[in-house]
């Protein structure tokens, strides 16, 4: 694994795996596309009893986007914008110095990592930041990290979890609990032998996640209340980037290399028991005999229930079938699959969908552009998670650069800039846009001042 301390390189893998954020990528076949895109007037068909209600029921929708003032003398390199979640309209715009990683959302404040030259005029501190506001903006307060890098922060009410790598030549890792209301650290215990943290995500009273070592990476739990180690188990994965929970059932891809060199890879979905790490079962997928012969696996989401995965086979990226396929957590058994058009996993940001009152929301690609080079139709959709059909669909105008968000009766995702019929010209303004969680239908949109939106995340 490439050592990568600022997080730059994982920015979009390392979000909070925190159960507001509602996300996935989906292509599921047969699903009858309208004819318009947002940004123009969709028709999709609404489901007349579906009428859910997403948590929290927030009204305000805040992301991170970069300050065009920002120099040497005003190094505020990023704005904390806020937008009121029912008409779009800009709350407040406030700038924020040093912000390094992603914005995280928890019960009461919001959170950005930041390296800081110098916060104190009289001491001079510097170093690693986690700068904690309000709903309203307002910075609360520093908690200092001194040269741990924070690659990944997990939020649960108002505890802060922060897996942290040392700068230098030799690699420490930690993992730290902090009270985002006080900014008192609760506990502090360090990884041994860790190259790298990544994927955790809350799984009832423990943290999951992988461990990367010299040798590979082992699946860790950790006790949220002590940050003691319970459990690894190992992955044989240098860099296993898809783990999911569902109940207390941790599941992840497994890879089973072949000692004989003209043999496939094969893949195995696992499923462990979240309190022990014990295996529960496992699935193997493996290749086909034709020449270039290949299985993917990619988890999607979970729940109580089952675990949801894309599987994709074949031997070309134009002679591939993939599947989107619900898996029983209790044994593995398959319980439906539905075909899709395409493959596109879970968007590149390593994170899982959870499902909400059997609802699984999405953002996927449509059909696949045509030899002429026709844009790609991109599509927001809701799917039932007992059969895989698809409960209503909307077309996109453009590629969705965020993972979903609910709240309240609302979806918001935001949506690349417009490609420029001018190359002088570059890319146009992304949006951030609303749509009823019901029916998927647009509710607003509004212009950011940046071609692309990274995040976005509600209180």
């Amino acid at each position: 694994m490439v050592n990568d301390p600022f997080g730059l390189r994982r920015k979009l893998r390392h979000l909070s795996a925190i159960a507001l954020t509602l996300v996935g990528a989906l292509i599921i076949s047969g699903c009858n596309r309208a004819s318009t895109a947002v940004g123009s007037t969709a028709t999709p068909t609404p489901t007349a009893t579906f009428a859910p209600t997403l948590p929290p029921n927030s009204q305000v929708v805040y992301t991170l986007i970069p300050n065009s003032q920002a120099s040497p003398t005003n190094p505020a390199f990023y704005l904390l914008n806020a937008y009121d979640g029912a008409n779009g309209h800009l709350r407040f715009s406030h700038a924020v110095t040093g912000a390094i990683g992603n914005l995280v959302a928890m019960q009461h404040f919001l959170v950005i990592p930041a390296l800081l030259a110098s916060v104190d005029p009289k001491t001079k501190a510097s170093g690693f930041f986690l700068l904690s506001y309000d709903a309203s903006g307002n910075q609360v307060r520093q908690i200092p990290l001194g040269a741990f890098v924070p690659p990944q922060l997990l939020a649960a009410n108002d505890t802060l979890y922060v897996a942290s790598l040392s700068q230098g030549v030799d690699i420490t890792a930690q993992f730290s609990a902090f009270d985002a209301a006080t900014g008192a650290r609760l506990w502090q215990k360090p990884i041994a032998n860790a190259t790298g943290l990544e994927t955790f995500t809350i799984v009832g009273q423990e943290l999951v996640g992988n461990v990367h070592t010299q040798t590979g990476s082992l699946l860790t739990a950790i006790d949220r209340a002590s940050g003691a180690q319970i459990w690894q188990a190992t992955t044989n994965s240098s860099d296993n980037t898809n783990v999911v929970a569902g109940g207390d059932v941790v599941y992840a891809v497994q890879y089973a290399p072949s000692s004989n060199p003209t043999q496939k890879v094969s893949h195995a979905l696992v499923a462990l028991a979240a309190t022990t790490g014990t295996p529960r079962w496992s699935k193997l997928f493996t290749p086909g005999a034709a020449p270039g012969a290949a299985t993917q696996v990619q988890i999607i989401a979970a729940d109580q229930r089952a675990v949801y995965c894309e599987i994709s086979s074949g031997t070309s990226g134009t002679n591939t079938t993939t599947m989107l396929t619900a898996f029983a957590a209790s044994d593995g058994h398959q319980l439906w699959g539905v075909t899709e058009t395409a493959s596109l996993g879970i968007s590149g940001n390593g994170l899982a969908a959870p499902v909400t009152q059997g609802t699984l929301y999405g953002t996927a690609l449509g059909q696949a552009a045509s030899s002429i080079g026709t844009t790609p139709l991109y599509v927001l959709l809701a799917v039932n998670v007992l059969t895989g059909a698809t409960r209503w669909h909307t077309p996109l105008a453009t590629a969705p650069t965020t993972p979903l968000i609910g709240a309240g009766t609302r979806l918001f995702v935001a949506l690349a800039g417009p490609p420029s019929t001018s190359a002088a010209s570059g890319q146009g303004n992304a949006t951030i846009a609303a749509f009823d969680a019901a029916t998927g239908s647009p509710l607003w949109q509004v212009p950011a001042p940046i071609s692309s939106l990274n995040q976005l995340v509600t209180l």
